[in-house]
């Protein structure tokens, strides 16, 4: 069993509007993207995020429409085929503090089985008076909905008819009509290929529209054979309203008669009565600014924003350019000049009008990140960490999206020539200072203090005698004596103010007076120190032999030995390896308890702080336990004994409020040893672990979440709130001292690499050349209906700083289709080379007739890597003229496997000289399979090659002794648009019905067949599948029954979900998917099938019926839920659940569907899923 699981989700904007959703508040901007409303609220400060609301199938338009409050709205959605509906949905707010949310009223379904989806219009069109609503989702057939006034009753009627107008391209009432007397334009194209633009009156009832046309509107035949849109202009004192024709090189201005009770007398077709020239690209979005409909904004599909005004006497029109923004998909006009852009191919936009600068009439206030569209990915690992890389955008956003996840971290201050730091430590100049003054680095031979009380400055000083500055520190910290604090008024205990000081060396406990600096007090131990830790009040130590001793001030602020214990015996010593006596929670004076590590048995035990006596049962681990620390992340039940281990893992164990172990799970940040710090970010108090890599853990959701940060080699940490440096860290490298904070813990970091009009449309990585293969296809801007001129290269950027390092022009007329890292072998020699297959595009070819394989290799200069021209050079090393377009390439076992129109190519590269020029090798078929329609992808593992036939289906071969043979072959019409590999007898895939399936090699080697064993109805175009995954490391849960009996940790649990594939959709949505063994499979399943009894999407749909396989006829009858692969988004939603929700889950509806595994048990499940994206 497989679960699909969502890392990012879709980013593309399908359209945006504004209006008051609440009386409690001002006006609202909702952003609208394919799966989910954003309601954000319009304020001074700019948009604030509200609510948002998720909807199980693809939003295609959204209105606002009455609500039953006066001049409030509420918000009708219609969504996309295979089953269209209408939801009716108002936004709840009881007070203003309370917390909003969208909920939908009404769900109706607009599913005709009879009928074709519609192909051009499938939006909404509302009424001047907010009451009516019209959508065409099929072809041949229009719904009326009107809305009712009360609660009980929020559609009054719901009537479906058939229409002659078969497509339609673009529908709106007539502007100025009176009540009950509405009138509907329909803009089509007839039966001669004709732009019709007519209206039809509409029943004063709604429940029905006239076979005639109405006189308001005259019948035109439109101009412009790219028309697609009609706006309403309603009438104002100096002309009359009228309707605006846009899509095409001119907009045009029709005009309307105002509503009458007689029938049309003129039936000739009418001329427009005023227009002006488009000139520029087709229009993609418009907004009308003002209530006259005076002004308006469009915006083209290359992002170039004007504007178009109207003048009454005459009637004129005029364009203005404003400048240029991200290609605009919904153009939203805020308040006070400022405006939004949303994007479906580029970063939605909040712009405000200024003052002319460089051509532009606007400035950009804030951006919303976009991958889409995503044209295609590729997963890229190096230094240790893993990033995905995009190809993305459209219009003039061509982009690379470098995507990565984790922690975001801002570097403050660097401070070179401090070598050999173990230590850090801050102190303050007085125990109730709110900042820190002093840093104290120490090194194996020293000691020194760095001092922060100056702003502009750091120094090092010499001020504090009492300090051993000729000895490494173990511990230090600002102490007070518990003895004097005291109770304030509300009962809180509050430390005693102090200027007293504690380092801990290994031959002494010193006790500094930071007012003249001198030594008043100190400890010197019967055997070495080897580890120590300090708090407000104690201080731990643990001396060569198992001793550990805890001391304290009494009341003359001296040390003094509290108490103490041995480990072993004096013959055979337990040697203690790490403690930590840090209390639960920042700013608490003193720890109930200290947790103890040992070098010999790798165990950890927590003991009372009072006599040391150890509390609950032993911790045993896999490597020697080398820091650490206690903390609840600021919430007093949420206790967890930090580990870190000397193999680079992190142990996690999960306590009660007493101490008492229970859980654990442990991470892996490398293979040197792990260093704990208490840190925050913001209001979030986490910990900073480090060692080969770093990472940040911290409380979300209820439960502890992880984040990696991109810091590597740090020796020492701690954390440093001074005047300058609020929150953060202090982390030392080998020869350096740096100070940053951590911005956020958890945080999806996009990084764009602009490109403009050039379009990444491929995009693969070579490790070795440390670059970036790019194929290119750059769209000149073009009116519409004139020839787009397309100019296609291949291009090599540096994989750090992206900066293009070569380019290729392809000739005229040639296009790249695919471009990928080829693994090849020549004359016995393994070598990699980027693969170009391009396609020649002639006019009248029914199907593509040559195409070219282009290989390019790259050598890196002898140079020092300092110097700039230490970059990969590309040139063509080879190439081969292919009778077809090469639609996917990849390698297997050294060959070349290529996709030509119908057919599979086995391709050979061989070189015929010494030399490297392109002359010196060729390329050749010495295999091909030629018994498909159009292959669209081809993917290979070891000798096995799967391809995906568009037109048809899959099919699997195996390349041995230079043959290819086919293994098996699907003949059912799945349509796929990607597949993958998952291994030697199975494939993933997905289709244009926005499914994802697998299929697997079933019987024996002599008569074999694919048959299908998974379907799961993503709803989403899913063009890309990626093997691997993104992070590096993973949890690891352990039950509470292993505590005290394991002796080691394992590396696999068969129980654990293992990440196999990243899917990508053109949309936005970065998935994962992962395989479940069998026991956890029925376990999740059961689970999902509880879950989906009691939980219902928004609009009340079933689950089992949204992720059932579809196509665009609708669900399949045949199939009637999803096989082989659970939702994973959905089964998250278990750990939120409230109480009476989790009850009703975990019972089922019977006793048969109770669940086995426990409350526990689950969650631990859950949280590797979550983990893994």
């Amino acid at each position: 069993m497989r679960v699909v699981s969502t890392f990012h989700q879709p980013s593309s904007v399908v359209t945006s509007l504004k209006c008051r959703l609440s009386a409690h508040e001002t006006e609202h901007l909702i952003i609208v993207k394919p799966n989910k409303l954003d309601v954000h609220t319009l304020t001074a400060d700019g948009l604030v995020f509200r609510c948002s609301l998720e909807v199980w199938g693809c939003i295609v338009d959204v209105k606002a429409v009455n609500s039953l409050k006066d001049s409030l709205s509420s918000l009708v959605l219609i969504t996309d085929h295979p089953e269209p509906r209408i939801l009716l949905i108002d936004y709840v707010l009881s007070t203003p503090d309370s917390q909003p949310s969208l909920e939908v009223v009404h769900n109706e379904s607009l599913v005709s089985r009879g009928f074709r989806p519609a192909e051009f219009f499938h939006g909404l069109a509302v009424s001047d008076d907010r009451c009516r609503i019209v959508a065409s989702p099929y072809i041949g057939k229009m719904t009326l909905v009107c809305l009712g006034k009360t609660a009980g009753d929020r559609i009054e009627t719901s009537f479906e008819f058939n229409v002659r107008e078969l497509n339609i391209l673009s529908l709106a009432f007539l502007p100025d009509s009176t009540s009950g007397a509405e009138t509907l334009a329909i803009l089509h194209i007839d039966f001669r290929n004709n732009v019709r633009l007519y209206a039809r009156d509409v029943s004063a009832d709604f429940s029905d529209i006239s076979m005639t046309l109405s006189d308001r509107l005259p019948e035109a035949v439109v101009p412009e054979s790219y028309a697609d849109r009609i706006i309403p202009i309603p009438a104002s004192d100096e002309r009359s309203g009228g309707l605006i024709v846009s899509g095409g090189q001119s907009i045009i201005f029709y005009p309307v008669s105002p509503p009458s009770s007689g029938k049309r007398k003129d039936k000739s077709v009418v001329r427009p009565s005023s227009s002006v020239n488009w000139p520029y690209s087709s229009i993609t979005a418009h907004h009308v600014l003002d209530a006259e409909g005076s002004r308006i904004l469009f915006g083209d599909k290359y992002g170039r924003l004007a504007i178009v005004c109207i003048k009454s006497s005459p009637l004129t029109f005029s364009v203005d350019l404003l400048g240029e923004t991200s290609p605009a998909k919904s153009i939203t006009y805020i308040n006070a000049g400022i405006f939004f852009v949303g994007s479906e191919q580029g970063d939605s936009q909040v712009l405000r009008f200024t003052e002319e600068k460089n051509g532009s009439h606007f400035e950009v206030l804030s951006t919303f990140d976009n991958i889409a569209w995503v044209n295609d990915a590729c997963l890229v690992e190096r230094d240790g960490t893993k990033e995905i890389v995009t190809a993305s955008g459209g219009g003039n956003t061509g982009s690379l999206r470098v995507i990565r996840n984790g922690a975001d971290f801002e570097h403050l201050s660097h401070i070179d020539e401090l070598s050999n730091i173990t230590t850090l430590i801050p102190f303050r100049s007085r125990y109730k200072s709110t900042v820190d003054s002093f840093l104290l680095v120490s090194s194996p031979i020293d000691s020194r203090i760095l001092s922060f009380e100056h702003v502009e400055y750091v120094e090092q000083i010499e001020t504090f005698p009492g300090f051993q500055r000729d000895s490494p520190t173990l511990a230090a910290g600002n102490i007070t004596p518990f003895s004097r604090a005291y109770k304030n008024a509300a009962g809180i205990t509050e430390p005693a103010e102090s200027t007293l000081v504690v380092q801990v060396t290994k031959k002494e406990v010193t006790l500094v007076d930071l007012l003249d600096g001198s030594r008043v007090s100190y400890w010197t131990p019967p055997s070495p120190i080897l580890v120590a830790s300090v708090n407000a009040t104690q201080i731990c130590v643990g001396l060569k032999g198992g001793t550990l001793i805890r001391l304290d001030l009494d009341t003359n602020e001296q040390l003094r030995l509290a108490s103490t214990t041995r480990f072993g015996t004096f013959s055979e010593p337990r040697e203690i390896s790490a403690i930590s006596c840090t209390p639960l929670k920042s700013g608490h004076l003193i720890s109930k308890a200290v947790v103890v590590g040992f070098w010999d048995s790798n165990e950890v035990i927590v003991c009372k702080i009072t006599d040391l006596t150890q509390i609950g049962e032993t911790i045993r681990l896999s490597h020697v336990p080398r820091s650490l620390l206690i903390t609840a992340f600021g919430k007093h039940d949420k206790p967890h004994i930090m580990i870190g281990l000397g193999d680079g893992s992190l142990v996690l164990c999960a306590t009660d409020t007493q101490l008492m172990p229970q859980e654990r799970r442990a991470i892996s940040l490398g293979s040197t040893p792990i260093s704990l710090a208490i840190c925050t970010s913001g209001d979030t108090v986490g910990v900073f672990a480090y060692g080969y890599r770093a990472a940040i853990l911290f409380w979300e959701s209820g439960h502890v979440r992880w984040s990696p940060l991109a810091l590597k080699g740090i020796a020492a940490a701690c954390p440093f709130d001074a005047e300058s440096y609020e929150r953060s860290i202090a982390f030392a490298s080998s020869n350096s001292l740096s100070i940053g904070r951590v911005k956020g813990v958890s945080k999806l970091h996009i990084r764009s690499v602009p490109l403009g009009l050039d379009i990444p449309v491929q995009v693969a990585h070579h490790a070795d050349l440390k670059a970036f293969g790019v194929g290119i296809l750059r769209s000149q801007p073009n009116r519409p209906g004139e020839e787009e001129r397309m100019i296609s290269s291949f291009a090599l950027f540096d994989d750090v700083n992206f900066e293009r390092i070569n380019r290729f022009k392809c000739l005229p007329s040639e296009e790249i289709y695919s471009v990928t890292k080829l693994d090849l072998i020549c004359d016995g020699v393994h070598e990699s080379f980027f693969g170009v297959g391009t396609v020649f595009m002639q006019e009248n070819e029914v199907e593509p007739s040559k195409g070219r394989l282009l290989l390019f290799q790259g050598t890196v200069n002898s140079e020092k890597a300092s110097n700039p021209s230490d970059r990969p050079k590309s040139w063509l090393l080879s190439s081969i003229e292919l009778p077809g377009c090469i639609y996917s390439i990849t390698s297997c076992k050294g060959f070349i496997v290529a996709a030509v129109n119908s057919a599979v190519c086995i391709l050979e590269l061989k070189r015929k000289e010494t030399g490297f020029g392109p002359s010196d090798w060729s390329l050749s078929i010495i295999a091909k399979h030629n018994h498909n329609y159009i292959i669209s992808k081809v993917t290979a593992k070891d000798d096995i090659i799967a391809i995906g036939d568009t037109i048809s289906s899959i099919s699997m071969f195996r390349f041995a002794d230079r043959e290819l043979k086919m293994l098996a072959k699907n003949y059912n019409p799945l349509w796929p648009l990607s597949i993958q590999l998952l291994d030697k007898t199975s494939v993933i895939g997905a289709n244009s019905d926005c499914n994802l399936w697998t299929f697997a090699l079933q019987g024996s080697s002599g008569q074999q067949s694919l048959d299908s064993n998974g379907w799961y109805h993503i709803g989403e175009i899913v063009n890309k599948f990626i093997e691997g995954w993104l992070f590096l490391f993973f949890a690891s849960q352990y039950p509470k029954a292993s505590i005290g009996t394991l002796s080691s940790i394992p590396d696999d649990n068969p129980s654990h979900p293992v990440p196999e594939q990243l899917f990508f959709s053109s949309i936005g949505r970065i998935g994962v998917i992962s395989s479940l063994d069998n026991e956890t499979s029925l376990a999740m399943t059961k689970l999902q099938n509880n879950m989906a009894a009691v939980i219902k999407g928004a609009d009340g749909t079933d689950h089992t019926e949204w992720r059932r396989p579809t196509s665009i006829r609708g669900p399949s009858d045949s199939q009637p839920q999803a096989v082989g692969f659970l939702d994973g988004d959905f089964i998250e939603q278990y750990t939120s659940l409230t109480p009476d929700v989790l009850r009703d889950v975990q019972q089922g509806q019977n006793e048969a569907e109770r669940l086995d595994l426990s409350h526990s048990k689950t969650v631990e499940i859950i949280e590797q899923l979550q983990s893994l994206h």
